[in-house]
């Protein structure tokens, strides 16, 4: 065997298997080892094992020891479940690798030379310095699978998952997808939750909570409360998101059976995070962490079987920030599938809208509208400088007539109906000389913060979700246009270039794009619903995904839309859509996406209803009212709110399966009701929970049809109807 530096086992080193090496030990009917001297031990080895980034000839493979110094560790390879011949890597029987506590005693190696679209078995195994002979402490078996090469005409068959809470949440989807044939499994994201109970959206239970040994280390809210919760920052705690997140013992499962391909989205570093910023504070003060962005790209790079497009790499931490790791990278699975995963939080840029925005503050004067062609009388605000206007002689006078808050905060430019406003309720209030009126003949004009939905500084209400339409769009334009488009940077110049060269290079049926958030625009028109004057209009209901970027979003649509059969799988918003999203006002110019929910995390109805129930303006509108019929607004045949949407489930979690030959892309939504997330069922519980839920995209078309009483129909864009 080869020399193998101690150094080098975690970089995913690519050895190689050159043959079928004689003898080796049974198994049980578990899976387990069953030969003379193997005994598995879970404890040695409590994250189990796993395999990924499968290609035609080779797959990474992962373990974890737990132990106190450096671990040598033997690995098996075999094309038998029962191990009775062993592949030869290196040209020997196994390969001996040591976990290094530097890298919190994980190991993962890349192995190839292996024949494609073939099943191989694996075991990691620990000499037992206890035992007589040759006796070894083992993982479990694990099963992973190779890739077609590309020019085979082969079916394939996949799930796409993500969103796996586990503080209060089960794992039921996973449970269910145990018996499902896969050849692999993508995931696109938040496999960790970096909070230990945010009761925003967490609920933890005695056995389903993540609790961290340095507290110290961490990020703390409510501190010394009864109701206290932490954040990951140290590189301890996000090691321990990970341990404890894999200790479940159906995921240990799904990752024994299938390989899984893998990227991240936020809350493997941070909620909503954006480059090295996280957003709890809401811009009440910088999240700036550089350090702690960087524990959770090592973590990340430790515990995932990613094979890196740079053979060599190894996470250097001394490396400066986003350059320290690259984790977009493109499979090829036969002559029909080449899957290319993005990275779409590294290189982001900030939300738009700041969240610490007054409501008042002009965000976009009529001349940077003018700048990006954009003339819009009606959304426009007359405004002027508070500190100067009059000499100054408002701002001396602003506690007189503003809040604490708003005299403490508000400069700049300013909506002068605004101030009017509050000048009037001050003047009505108080006995005494009035304050003089902003006359506002002649005043330059602009898009306020509130004309787009900011009703309060320091709240992603208005910033990052829920946002007027029309107003945001106009504003977010301006600014892209002024800022040469760094405004609403996702990709990051040199993945964007990568990403566009190698859909436009794939020689494959389907280009698929491992997408972590919603490219659908999800928006709702509630002009003609009985609310108060300020919501009847359309709103957007996120601004976090790629509708914070839409200018960025028509660029790559507009490409995209000249291939053949593209499709994005897409995570992220713990819903099930499906859609063709389109360059805006072009909708020929489109792609199809398929949107799959989460594993166990609170459905996007849920977030809906707690942001409806805890703001003070949206329970006076009775929003929680609309949240629960958000399906049914979304899809509204009245309003067609989103012509680019088919279909709208957003009270399941489940997981997604995709089935892909040369003819068409059919997908299957494996949905069960989100209220179940909190309860572990028996397996034989599951069939009455689940409901499957069926598309497909043909070859050559980018429509989407859906399976009703077992016959395909297509969308009649015209009765808004699959007929």
């Amino acid at each position: 065997m080869s020399e193998i530096r101690r150094r080098d086992f975690l970089k995913a080193i690519a050895v190689t298997a050159t043959g079928v090496a004689a003898g080796g030990l049974g198994c049980s009917d578990d899976g387990t080892p069953s030969g003379p001297g193997y005994t598995v031990d879970t404890s040695l080895f409590p994250q189990s094992l796993c395999s990924g980034d499968p290609g035609p000839d080779s797959v990474v493979l992962w373990t974890r020891v737990a132990a106190t110094g450096d671990t040598t560790v033997e690995l098996q390879v075999s094309e038998s479940e029962d191990f009775s011949s062993l592949v030869a890597i290196n040209g020997a029987a196994s390969l001996s690798l040591t976990a290094e506590s530097r890298f919190d005693h994980c190991l993962k190696v890349k192995v190839d030379g292996l024949n494609p679209a073939t099943t191989y078995y694996y075991r990691f195994a620990v000499a037992d310095s206890a035992a007589t002979g040759s006796g070894f402490r083992s993982t479990r078996v694990g099963r992973t699978r190779t890739a077609p090469t590309p020019d085979a005409n082969e079916t394939v068959r996949f799930a796409w998952v993500s969103c796996q809470d586990f503080n209060g949440k089960y794992y039921n989807t996973y449970k269910r997808m145990l018996d499902e044939d896969l050849d692999f499994i993508v995931h696109l994201g938040d496999y960790v939750y970096e909070t230990t109970g945010d009761p925003s959206f967490q609920q933890t239970s005695p056995d389903r909570i993540v609790v961290f040994s340095d507290t110290e280390g961490a990020i703390a809210f409510n501190e010394g409360g009864d109701d206290e919760y932490f954040a990951a920052r140290s590189l301890s705690n996000y090691r321990e998101l990970y341990q404890t997140h894999r200790s479940d013992a159906v995921l240990q499962q799904i990752h024994e059976r299938f390989p899984m391909i893998c990227i991240w989205d936020d809350h493997e570093f941070s909620d909503d995070a954006w480059g090295a910023n996280g957003t709890y504070f809401d811009d009440f003060e910088s999240e700036l962490d550089v350090e702690r962005r960087k524990n959770a790209n090592q973590a990340w790079f430790e515990y995932m079987p990613v094979a890196y497009q740079d053979a060599d790499f190894e996470y250097d931490r001394s490396e400066d920030f986003p350059g320290d790791i690259r984790i977009y990278r493109d499979l090829r699975f036969g002559a029909n599938m080449h899957l290319v995963m993005t990275d779409l939080r590294t290189w982001r840029a900030d939300h738009p809208i700041p969240e610490g925005a007054h409501p008042a503050t002009i965000a976009a004067s009529a001349e940077e509208l003018a700048a990006a062609s954009l003339v819009v009388p009606e959304l426009v605000d007359p405004y002027i400088d508070f500190e100067s206007y009059d000499g100054g002689s408002l701002y001396a006078l602003r506690e007189d007539f503003l809040t604490a808050d708003d005299a403490a905060y508000l400069s700049g430019n300013v909506s002068a109906p605004w101030l009017n406003a509050r000048i009037e309720e001050r003047n009505v209030a108080v006995d005494g000389p009035p304050i003089p009126l902003i006359d506002v003949d002649g005043l330059a004009e602009g898009i306020a913060f509130q004309t787009m939905g900011k009703n309060s500084r320091f709240s992603f209400l208005g910033s990052r979700a829920l946002v007027k339409r029309e107003a945001y769009q106009a504003f977010a334009k301006a600014k892209f246009v002024a800022s040469g488009g760094a405004s609403e940077l996702v990709m990051g110049d040199e993945q964007r270039r990568w990403f566009l060269d190698t859909m436009n290079a794939s020689t494959a049926t389907w280009k698929v794009w491992g997408n972590e958030f919603c490219l659908t625009p999800l928006d709702l028109d509630l002009r003609n619903v009985e609310l108060p004057e300020a919501f009847q209009t359309i709103f957007s209901l996120s601004a976090e995904d790629w509708s914070a970027a839409g200018n960025r979003r028509d660029e790559i649509l507009t490409e995209l839309s000249l291939l053949d059969n593209v499709v994005a799988i897409t995570g992220d918003i713990h819903a099930f859509f499906a859609s063709t999203p389109s360059v805006r006002g072009q909708p020929e110019d489109r792609i199809v996406e398929f949107v799959g929910s989460a594993i166990s995390s609170g459905t996007y109805r849920e977030y809906l209803l707690g942001a409806a129930t805890t703001d003070p303006d949206l329970v006076a509108a009775g929003a929680a009212a609309l949240a629960f019929g958000v399906d049914t607004l979304l899809l509204s045949p009245a309003e067609v709110p989103n012509p680019h949407l088919r279909y709208a489930s957003t009270a399941q979690n489940g997981f997604s399966i995709a089935e892909v030959n040369a003819d068409a892309f059919t997908v299957e939504y494996h949905g069960i009701a989100g209220t179940e997330a909190s309860t572990d069922h028996p397996v034989e519980a599951l069939d009455d929970l689940f409901s499957v839920t069926r598309f497909r995209t043909q070859a050559g078309t980018a429509d989407i049809q859906k399976e009703v009483d077992g016959a395909w129909k297509t969308w009649n864009p015209d009765t808004l109807t699959f007929e």
